[in-house]
């Protein structure tokens, strides 16, 4: 049985139950998914993603889809790459004709 399963089971029975008692105004899912093995926990995301999509019209659906391409894309493109330090000493050439400050301003100069 999965997690799904048993929380499905867990509602109907309080609905049985208890949902008809005065005051009644809800009920807490007791126990821990973190306990859950790492496998058991993507199953359970998966069905639960499974189900809420199931239940999106036709242009939802594709709008869901759209939105995890998105999602993907950002993920990728978040990834880092090994930073270059190919331009150390690019300006050596410049360093006795120049201070620092003068050459912030040529630099701002040869950018136009």
């Amino acid at each position: 049985m999965n997690v799904s399963q048993v929380i499905e089971i867990a509602k109907e029975w309080v609905e049985e139950n208890v949902s008809q008692l005065p005051g009644f105004c809800g009920a807490y899912l007791g126990g821990s998914l973190s306990r859950m093995q790492k496998n058991e926990w993507r199953m359970y995301l998966m069905e639960t993603i499974e189900e809420k999509f199931r239940q999106l019209p036709p242009n939802l659906q594709e709008e869901a889809v759209n939105f995890i391409d998105f999602l993907l894309t950002k993920t990728h493109s978040t990834t880092r790459k090994k930073i270059s330090f190919d331009w150390i000493g690019g300006l050596k050439e410049y360093r006795d004709k120049y201070t620092a400050i003068e050459l912030q301003k040529k630099a701002l100069e040869w950018r136009d």
